[in-house]
């Protein structure tokens, strides 16, 4: 009778852990089922490319935005990434075509630019003496720098063709993944007064991602366009920007951030005409502002500042010189 009940309860217990394994298993099914049709949910095609885009963008939550306060931040635009020859162009082509990458994101700088929002460019350099990030570098530095890539001063580091920087463009080269850390990125945004920035471009798991939540933690309005943006594959690529982004920023396409940008620009080109009159005396007593690059604002203000000098002498000069004239003449 002992026997039957140990083999009665051995039988249940069995039992009962082969149905608990199979509910686990027909729920780890239904969770997997459930993150690819969220990660693949095809939406309608875009006006700027003719694929079907990958990710779920939250346009509805955009809100009009200020052209002067806000800021598009293009990492990584360079040779090495994109063009033919690169020396790990392969390795971002899947996805870069797949989103139409480099042509939206062409289209989308000019838009932006031409409504005024302030375009920086992050390109990363990997130079020893620059960053003690590549001093002893491991990860993703470790592999660009073993294939000699991004080198500072090779063609592979300079800016895609289309992507080249314009007159009024900042220039923040960086050493690391983020394009705040060990740059003056920071400064140069709040001194022009952005309060949102728009992060496109390589590699959307690496610099991307990394920008977006520094920026989230410094109190930017934060915004992603996922198709500008590629990663090394298509999961990592999906998997950041449905995952992580979200937690970090708002996620749009370049049609509806356009319309974003646009309202704003209306209503200051209908208030232009009516307070033209009061601000043009404002304006004839106050010097145009002229962004200049990051790597010539140094220079130009030390050239600013002995102008100034120099105004200052020859003004102290000019006094002396009246000043012995007339007591000459007393």
């Amino acid at each position: 009778t002992k026997r039957k009940k140990r083999i009665q309860i051995t039988a249940f217990t069995m039992t009962t852990i082969t149905a608990n394994k199979l509910v686990l298993v027909w729920l780890t099914v239904l969770s997997c089922c459930s993150v690819t049709v969220h990660s693949f949910a095809p939406l309608p095609t875009s006006k700027t490319t003719a694929n079907t885009r990958l990710f779920l963008a939250d346009n509805a939550a955009l809100p009009a935005l200020n052209p002067a306060e806000t800021a598009v931040l293009l990492c990584k635009y360079q040779n090495d990434f994109a063009s033919e020859g690169g020396i790990i162009a392969d390795t971002t082509a899947e996805v870069r075509q797949a989103t139409n990458m480099i042509e939206n994101s062409a289209a989308f700088t000019e838009f932006a630019r031409n409504v005024g929002c302030q375009i920086v460019h992050c390109p990363i350099s990997l130079e020893p003496k620059k960053s003690g990030i590549t001093d002893k570098p491991f990860g993703v530095v470790e592999r660009i720098k073993s294939a000699n890539a991004l080198t500072f001063g090779a063609w592979g580091a300079e800016i895609v063709e289309g992507m080249e920087p314009v007159e009024g463009d900042l220039i923040c080269p960086k050493f690391g993944m983020c394009a705040f850390s060990s740059t003056n990125l920071h400064e140069q945004l709040t001194d022009l007064g952005i309060e949102n920035v728009i992060v496109v471009g390589f590699l959307t798991n690496g610099s991307v991602e990394s920008t977006i939540r520094t920026a989230y933690e410094k109190l930017y309005n934060v915004f992603v366009l996922p198709e500008c943006c590629a990663a090394c594959s298509m999961e990592e690529h999906i998997f950041s920007v449905n995952q992580n982004f979200p937690m970090f920023a708002t996620l749009a396409d370049g049609v509806a951030m356009m319309e974003a940008l646009k309202p704003r620009v209306a209503s200051l080109e209908a208030g232009k005409d009516s307070d033209e009159k009061k601000e043009t005396k404002k304006e004839d007593n106050v010097p145009t502002k002229k962004v200049l690059p990051m790597e010539t604002v140094t220079s130009a203000a030390v050239s600013t500042k002995d102008d100034d000098k120099k105004k200052d002498e020859s003004a102290a000069s000019s006094k002396n010189t009246t000043t012995t004239t007339a007591t000459s003449k007393e």
